[in-house]
């Protein structure tokens, strides 16, 4: 497994619903309200946080760093999920993610991931960011596609995180995210 290397400070982000920043400790009861959910971290690398304190401390240690965001609800400063940036070299990047339950099937982690892959290609310089999902978690899979990742392989029986399992694993170049990205009418015009 590839080391995951400081990723430089990052700013606030935003999409149409939807704000990115980092975490406070003001955020731990919407954190516990997702990682304390049995079937929300369910495919996650840690087990349900069992207090709020627990999630307190989360925040303090694991999600206190500049490549953790904490995603919220515009207009509500409600925290409804997290991602995380994963520098692996100057030009290479993954990512995690987890959402809390009652915001399921809303678009809401698309939204999440294609203002990271956004900020990643655009504002990093990153070229490849890839990403996996328990095949036991199709969904998550769902996602990646909805944001134009492609799946690359399956790897049985794979430890990440000190969890094992079978993995599909996905992939999206800067090129192929600019040719997703670009205006319709602008492909247009550089094929004629």
């Amino acid at each position: 497994m590839n080391t995951i290397l400081q990723t430089p400070m990052t700013p606030n982000l935003d999409s149409d619903r939807l704000h990115l920043r980092h975490f406070t400790e003001l955020d731990a009861e919407d954190v516990f309200a997702y990682a304390s959910d049995e079937q929300t971290v369910k495919y996650l690398t840690w087990p349900a946080h069992q207090n709020v304190q627990m999630s307190k401390s989360i925040i303090a240690t694991l999600l206190s760093n500049e490549s953790t965001y904490a995603i919220v609800l515009k207009g509500t400063e409600k925290v409804i999920g997290c991602i995380d940036l994963r520098i692996v070299s100057g030009t290479e990047a993954s990512f995690g993610y987890v959402l809390n339950r009652a915001y399921w099937n809303r678009g809401y982690m698309s939204e999440a991931l294609q203002t990271t892959l956004t900020y990643m290609f655009s504002e990093l310089g990153i070229q490849t960011v890839t990403s996996c999902h328990e095949t036991e978690n199709p969904a998550s899979g769902a996602v990646m596609k909805k944001c134009g990742m492609h799946w690359t392989h399956l790897a049985k029986q794979e430890t990440l995180f000190g969890k094992t399992t079978d993995n599909d694993h996905y992939c999206i170049t800067r090129d192929a995210w600019v040719k997703r990205t670009l205006p319709q009418s602008s492909t247009n015009r550089e094929k004629n």
